[in-house]
């Protein structure tokens, strides 16, 4: 929709300039003002370059914030999703040679369209203020400024807002046998503490037993292999556990199941709140 919100804006500024339209436009003062400075900033080559860099980029991200907010979601899918679009994220930054190729082609040809001219801005001495790459493309240039920070801004911020050592999903996620069976004892000792959380909830005195239960369930999720059961999340694995051998690794998949992956829901009944009250 690039090209059709510029003409939009030309036919905004410039009353009358499409053959096309049988009606006499008639904006007010204000509205032309804004319009001017949208079309001046999105007819400027650095702009369109960024736009469709963040685009592509963004598109790899955008089914996870879908899938987040679904109310069937449980963590261990959750956490695999994420885990999935974190590496492709990675993957790019490091064939961000090719990548970057593909992107600066569809650049090229709305800068064409539009006649947007393909430059970059003017390098000197003692620039503080901007980046100041030298380079002696445009293509090059963009890369250096546009393409290789945004990309190692967004790992970053999916790696801290995501961490594996403070990911509740990361936790319930081992009790899924293909999970459990790769674990080491001292992993799996570091779980028992975590889980210990719910106390409340669990027959075990103590973390110690929490983690002999944990142990023999590693064992049992071998010999479930063994015998070609399988179970790919944890609504599965709670179905085939056993809650007279395993009490504990029971009630921890049911409360695995029933967590919350976000806000999403919570957030959504103060909106229906609002209607009902109404």
């Amino acid at each position: 929709m690039y090209t059709a919100v510029v003409e939009c804006l030309r036919s905004i500024v410039n009353p009358g300039i499409d053959e096309n339209t049988q009606d006499e436009w008639s904006w007010d003062a204000q509205t032309k003002i804004t319009a001017r400075g949208l079309l001046a900033t999105m007819m400027s080559y650095h702009f369109l370059v960024t736009f469709i860099c963040v685009r592509a980029v963004l598109q790899t991200v955008k089914p996870l914030a879908s899938k987040l907010q679904k109310h069937d979601l449980d963590v261990y899918e959750a956490r695999t999703l994420i885990t999935d679009r974190v590496e492709r994220v990675k993957e790019m930054r490091e064939g961000v040679d090719a990548e970057f190729e593909a992107w600066y082609e569809d650049c090229k040809r709305i800068a064409n369209e539009l006649q947007i001219e393909e430059k970059v801005p003017r390098t000197c001495g003692r620039q503080t203020q901007r980046t100041n790459i030298g380079s002696s493309t445009p293509q090059q240039y963009c890369k250096c400024t546009v393409a290789v920070p945004f990309l190692d801004h967004l790992s970053t911020e999916l790696n801290d807002r995501f961490n594996k050592d403070d990911s509740v999903a990361y936790a319930f996620s081992c009790l899924v046998p293909k999970q459990m069976v790769t674990l080491s004892d001292s992993e799996i000792q570091k779980l028992s503490s975590e889980f210990f959380f719910w106390e409340s909830d669990l027959q075990s005195s103590s973390s110690q037993d929490l983690l002999g239960y944990m142990l023999e369930w590693k064992r049992a999720c071998g010999k479930l292999g063994e015998k070609g059961i399988t179970a790919d999340n944890l609504l599965d694995t709670y179905r085939i556990a056993d809650g007279d051998i395993f009490p504990d690794i029971k009630t921890l998949l049911h409360i695995g199941c029933t967590l919350p992956v976000t806000s999403s829901g919570a957030e959504r009944s103060f909106s229906g709140l609002r209607r009902i009250k109404s």
